[in-house]
């Protein structure tokens, strides 16, 4: 079949409609398609006999062409016809200049900031319909991007996974399923997620703002934010939603004073068991600053809205104090302190704040979980009267705060009074001394100078003085009382190898620890250089407990 151009297509289909209006109109837009991507585009005739509306028959009551006898599905470079002349009785209503009823034809008369042009203008900053103009942030999976979405003519941020470890995937698929599916003005709204290339996306608000923490905050400030914040937490919990990952790093505040909650990658469903618990598994993450002590411990089962309610109170504890409740700098001792440490009191730092605002921080940060708010909700609530009622700066609270204090040392003292007055006779009467066994003394003290020492940069010399006076000393009293310790041996070991020790004896036994000194004494063979015994990770000290017979088979691994 010969082509038939398009002013001659549309002058026969007004006396002959073999195909309806709509058709042609759907056709006529497919055409503005083309000659957007291409610069040239088919005829109506080729377009309608591709979609089958123009058949053999057809297109024979049709008037001949008298081109030059183009195929159909040829690439002809005429302007398409843009509007299909209404029938005699339908009066002509012609259209606005520029008005297109294809995405596409918006999307090319829409007019981009010149930021957005500037980026469009290099081939790699296209994924999909988005337009990556500036990079904002980069994590260990992938990148945030300052986007222009061409579909909607808006910014977004643009969360782009470039690795291919299929954990992590995982993960980023599960952070848009959870976050997509939360409604609330204080959380960052997902807008779309997709692959492109390889490369998967989440489309989310973009936040023209900082974090919560970017500036000094007037308190009045700092406690209305936490409060909004806390209000999005409360309706995540409800949608069964625990964050994990609460910290000042994911609380943006835009220009207009308005606080969103932003990243849900570390995010997890939480189920109710029989018991209507909430349980929750997964890895251990997070934030080691802001982490609560369950997360620290890596007890899965027992994070919850609590776990979020801790790490909210450790962020209102940094924008008061303005420094975190921690700040060990090695990972080891850092989670110690989150496990065994109370932080600084805040009034330390801030002699503005009330001593009742200053328990609201201690109990939302309390270790046991159970000695928190139950949750976020009440955590909420609690901010919202100590704001309503003005009571977060002055001398509320006071008089609760010295009988908190100092009640218990009163009772204390009153039971002490009492033993006394009781056990006076006993006292005076001449008894002989119980004999107390000083080793675990002897091998506390030891094992809690070692672990300082391990994270302290002495000199070699420096450092073996330190460990011969402080470590190996109370060790050998300890070995001198008991030989066959096997605790006390191993951390012998450890001191000894800590110290620059290389010649150690052939060890007994089948303790795992003393497999471990051997294998990285032949490594330090083979690497002709020390080889450090790996950094401790673990929230407990594993050199603490009394080692355990190891399975024969694990020591020959080890060694081989």
């Amino acid at each position: 079949m010969a082509d038939i151009p398009d002013s001659d297509l549309l002058r026969v289909l007004r006396d002959s409609p073999v195909v309806s209006q709509e058709q042609v109109r759907t056709a006529q837009e497919l055409q503005r398609d083309e000659l957007t991507r291409q610069g040239s585009c088919r005829s109506l005739f080729a377009i309608l006999c591709e979609k089958g509306l123009i058949d053999e028959r057809a297109a024979r009551t049709l008037r001949p062409p008298t081109g030059n006898g183009d195929r159909p599905g040829d690439v002809t470079p005429h302007t398409p016809t843009v509007v299909l002349a209404p029938p005699d009785d339908t009066p002509s209503t012609p259209k606005r200049p520029g008005s297109h009823s294809s995405i596409a034809g918006t999307r090319a008369a829409r007019k981009r900031p010149p930021k957005v042009d500037a980026a469009a203008a290099d081939h790699r900053n296209l994924l999909g319909p988005y337009v990556l103009v500036s990079e904002v942030g980069r994590g260990g999976m992938g990148r945030v991007y300052r986007a222009w979405d061409e579909n909607v003519g808006r910014f977004v941020a643009l969360k782009v996974i470039d690795t291919e470890d299929q954990a992590d995937r995982e993960r980023f698929v599960r952070e848009a399923q959870i976050a997509g599916r939360l409604h609330h003005p204080s959380i960052a709204t997902v807008f779309s997620a997709g692959e492109e290339e390889m490369l998967g996306y989440i489309a989310m608000q973009f936040i023209e703002g900082w974090p919560i923490d970017a500036q000094p905050l007037p308190l009045v400030t700092a406690l209305s934010l936490i409060r909004d914040a806390a209000s999005a937490l409360s309706y995540a919990h409800q949608q069964g939603v625990v964050h994990r990952d609460v910290k000042p790093g994911n609380l943006m505040v835009d220009g207009k004073g308005s606080v969103f909650l932003t990243d849900f990658g570390l995010a997890k469903e939480v189920v109710a068991n029989d018991a209507a618990q909430l349980s929750i598994t997964g890895t251990t993450f997070g934030t080691p600053q802001y982490m609560s002590p369950e997360q620290a411990r890596g007890e899965h089962k027992k994070i919850d809205g609590r776990s979020d309610v801790y790490s909210l109170g450790a962020t209102l504890y940094a924008l008061l104090a303005r420094r975190p409740p921690f700040k060990a700098t090695n990972l080891a001792t850092l989670l110690l302190e989150v496990l065994d440490k109370e932080p600084p009191p805040l009034s330390k730092f801030n002699k503005e704040i009330s001593p009742e605002l200053r328990m609201l921080v201690e109990r939302a940060m309390a270790k046991d979980p159970g000695r928190r708010f139950p949750s976020m909700s009440a955590f909420e609530e609690a901010l919202d009267r100590i704001l309503r009622e003005g009571r977060f700066s002055g001398r509320y609270g006071l008089a609760r705060s010295i009988a908190r204090r100092w009640v218990p040392r009163v009772a204390v003292a009153a039971l002490l009074g009492a033993a006394l007055w009781f056990t006076v006779p006993a006292l005076v009467a001449r008894s002989k001394a119980p004999i107390v066994d000083p080793t675990p003394r002897l091998y506390a003290s030891a094992v809690a100078e070692l672990r300082t020492l391990e994270g302290q940069p002495f000199t070699p010399k420096d450092r073996q003085e330190r460990i011969a006076q402080q470590v190996l000393r109370p060790l050998g009293e300890v070995l001198a009382r008991k030989p066959a310790d096997l605790r006390a041996r191993a951390a012998k070991v450890r001191a000894l190898y800590a110290a620059g020790e290389r010649n150690l004896p052939e060890l007994d036994g089948d303790d795992y620890r003393f497999a471990l000194v051997r294998a990285l004494l032949e490594v330090e063979k083979a690497l002709a250089e020390p080889c450090p015994l790996p950094t401790l990770e673990a929230p407990s000290f594993e050199w603490d407990r009394a080692p355990e017979a190891w399975p024969a088979a694990l020591v020959s691994a080890v060694d081989a």
